[in-house]
């Protein structure tokens, strides 16, 4: 079986961060159109430093046999009590090897509690990779409804510890 490990973003690990971020725009940008700046990168999230330095954040470098292959971005939303799934991006060439449901029925089983993953309209390959990764981990036992902006879908959901109390 393929070793796949989360580890938790650290100040010194930033510069990783940031440029998988850059990979992560970078991938996005076919969906959304989005251009690179004159530097040649593309515009970093305003708030990316928060989800390595606020204790509401927990941020994560994936690997695959040691190697990067990935990030995931968790919100805690405390004033509704849900864990919130900000980002998640797994490098194609490690795609359609299960490595990115095997990475979120991990960090789904790591934070017990409810869930939210959303998903632009114009995101459609994400859009059916969640209803099949969520569908799977909760039995179809999820929520879709529209995101408050409008702009594209929510599921919640409970992890697999609260599904049945």
């Amino acid at each position: 079986m393929i070793n796949i490990s989360l580890s938790k973003v650290t100040e010194n690990e930033k510069d990783i961060f940031y440029n998988l971020n850059q990979l992560f725009a970078y991938d996005f940008s076919e969906l959304n159109k989005m251009d690179i700046d004159d530097n040649g990168l593309y515009q970093q999230l305003k708030d990316v430093d928060e989800y390595y330095t606020k204790d509401n954040y927990s941020s994560f470098l994936i690997k695959v046999e040691g190697k990067l292959a990935g990030l995931a971005v968790i919100k805690f939303m405390d004033e509704e009590g849900v864990n919130y799934l900000r980002h998640f991006f797994i490098m194609r060439k490690y795609r359609r090897l299960k490595i990115g449901e095997r990475v979120t029925n991990m960090i789904f089983d790591m934070f017990p509690g409810k869930w939210r993953v959303s998903q632009f309209d114009f995101n459609e390959p994400a859009i059916c990779f969640w209803r099949k990764i969520i569908g799977r981990y909760t039995e179809g036992n999820y929520v879709e409804t529209r995101r408050p902006d409008d702009k594209g879908i929510k599921q919640e959901f409970f992890s697999k510890d609260m599904q049945y109390n």
